[in-house]
């Protein structure tokens, strides 16, 4: 398990052992908005931090693109002011499945196992 700890020079915590994901937490982190039931949210080059919005809409059949390492850990904030379902998990890649809900001002911590090709997310 990587190790990771808040610095006051990052905004949010950072990884000091592992994989390490390339990702700035300085900069400003881009806003997804899903499209529509079924969309997916991007992982890939993105930091730590994965901000969503569902798009004026509660969203369900949401798609978590595969990890890119082993131990890569993301946190999803979901901004908007309506609940997030992920799909199934063999197709969403989230390991909890349609019973992941990201609800409105909410966030999930999910860390990604390459063995079982999931997000394994905190208890939702």
């Amino acid at each position: 398990m990587p190790s990771i700890h808040l610095d006051p020079t990052k905004k949010g915590l950072v990884q000091k052992t592992g994989n390490v994901v390339s990702g700035d937490t300085m900069t400003d982190v881009e806003l997804q908005t899903l499209a529509g039931d079924d969309s997916t949210i991007t992982t890939a080059s993105k930091g730590m931090l994965i901000r969503i919005d569902a798009g004026g809409g509660a969203r369900t059949g949401t798609i978590l693109q595969k990890g890119t390492v082993d131990g890569q850990i993301i946190v999803l904030v979901n901004v908007g002011e309506e609940q997030i379902t992920m799909a199934d998990a063999n197709t969403s890649f989230v390991a909890l499945g349609a019973s992941c809900i990201i609800a409105a001002g909410s966030s999930l911590f999910c860390v990604y196992d390459a063995t079982t090709a999931r997000w394994h997310a905190t208890e939702s």
